[in-house]
């Protein structure tokens, strides 16, 4: 909790600082006849402005711009201010971007963009069709720039890269390359920068490939390097090379990761799970709640409505209820509202008409972590949230 209030401040605090700013609304004409590289009509453009003291974020700002946006979708153009010394940037972008030094922002292309060297680092973006779509002065900003957030602008492999060492402690791969290369190994297709949780995204451009995923460190003090998904499902682990680690994520593989395979209504689980005659199955599913209560929220309730038909249909079966919290907060009270959630879903079933004789509730608190966050482990919501589950066991009586 204390790193998510730390996470809370930074970021009220970089947004106040990013609204004292303005951008032209869009992007000139004058910038584009300058800069022929944005005439695209289809990429976004990403400015960012900074000096020597601006460095470090902004390299952590471009990462997270490749992160979020994908690579292949933006043309980056970041601009170097120098009006001290002689001291060049030393960032290494990649190869393909070229880093301009001004002296003066004010004269030279750039100076549509009124921003000051105290102002540094300014990350200004801009859509497809050139008009504005955000400022930020602070990695933690960028989610918030609408246009950089690529939920909506195609299906994405979102995965992780852990390494684990001869203890089995599994840490994140963390700000570091991955190479996506096609089935064959000929063609480099992209190389993205996992974040602090070793994360990465790639937009898939063909589901009916293999891939290869490289990745050029032998990764000192490392047993294994593990892929998972961003919620910490572990996937498999890495090959080793002579030139580092690789992993081959098949097409029948990846068709079952999460934010590519279909989401299947409990119904159809359910008909799919009956059919392989066990005397028990267990579906899981994540029910929302407000943070530490236990109130069902309409989106679980809608869920809820559907296990209620299902029930109804099949009288041969009686259901537990099992609710799980991620490790976050204290052991025992985490325990106390699993078993609070799971009442809740069992006092909703019975207002419905089901026999509260084939319903039992438990809670598991946290002891059950499925991924690596357990107790004093830094780990992502996402991989928090993977762990914040309810599974319905159906038991024939």
């Amino acid at each position: 909790m204390r790193a998510y209030r730390i996470f809370i401040a930074l970021f009220f605090i970089s947004s106040l600082l990013s609204a004292q700013l303005s951008a032209p609304k869009q992007l000139p004409a004058s910038l584009i006849k300058a800069n022929p590289q944005l005439a695209s009509t289809s990429l976004k453009k990403v400015f960012i402005f900074y000096n020597v003291q601006a460095e470090a974020m902004a390299e952590a700002m471009y990462t997270g711009t490749n992160f979020l946006a994908g690579k292949n979708n933006v043309i980056f153009v970041p601009v170097f201010v120098n009006s001290v010394t002689n001291q060049k940037s030393s960032i290494r972008f990649e190869n393909a971007v070229t880093v301009p030094m001004l002296r003066n922002l004010d004269q030279s292309n750039y100076n549509v963009f009124r921003f000051k060297e105290t102002d540094f680092p300014v990350l200004v973006a801009y859509k497809g069709n050139n008009e504005l779509c955000g400022i930020a002065q602070h990695a933690d900003s960028l989610p918030q720039i609408p246009c950089l957030n690529a939920d909506n602008d195609g299906r994405f492999l979102r995965l992780k890269v852990l390494t684990e060492d001869k203890d089995a402690k599994k840490t994140p791969y963390a700000n570091k390359k991955v190479y996506i290369l096609n089935g064959t190994k000929t063609t480099t297709l992209s190389i993205v920068f996992t974040n602090t949780y070793g994360d990465f995204d790639y937009k898939v451009l063909d589901e009916n490939q293999d891939y290869v995923l490289k990745i050029p460190d032998n990764v000192e003090d490392a047993d294994f390097v593990i892929l998972a998904t961003q919620q910490g499902r572990e996937i498999g682990k890495f090959n080793r090379t002579e030139d580092g680690f690789e992993y081959r994520l098949l097409k029948v593989e990846m068709a079952k990761l999460p934010d590519l395979a279909p989401e299947e209504d409990v119904d159809i689980k359910f008909t799919q799970l009956k059919k392989q005659d066990d005397k028990d199955f267990t579906i899981t599913e994540n029910l929302f709640y407000e943070l530490g209560k236990s109130d069902l929220l309409p989106g679980s309730k809608e869920l809820l409505d559907k296990l209620i038909i299902v029930l109804k249909r099949n009288h041969k079966y009686n259901l537990v209820v099992i609710s799980h919290t991620d490790s976050q907060g204290d052991d025992e009270a985490n325990m106390k509202l699993s078993e609070s959630r799971s009442n809740a879903v069992i006092e909703y079933f019975i207002s419905k008409g089901v026999n509260k004789k084939i319903l039992k509730g438990v809670g598991k608190g946290e002891t059950e972590i499925r991924n690596r966050c357990t107790n004093g482990v830094e780990c992502s919501d996402k991989e928090h949230e993977y762990n914040r589950r309810t599974e319905f066991r159906f038991i024939k009586n």
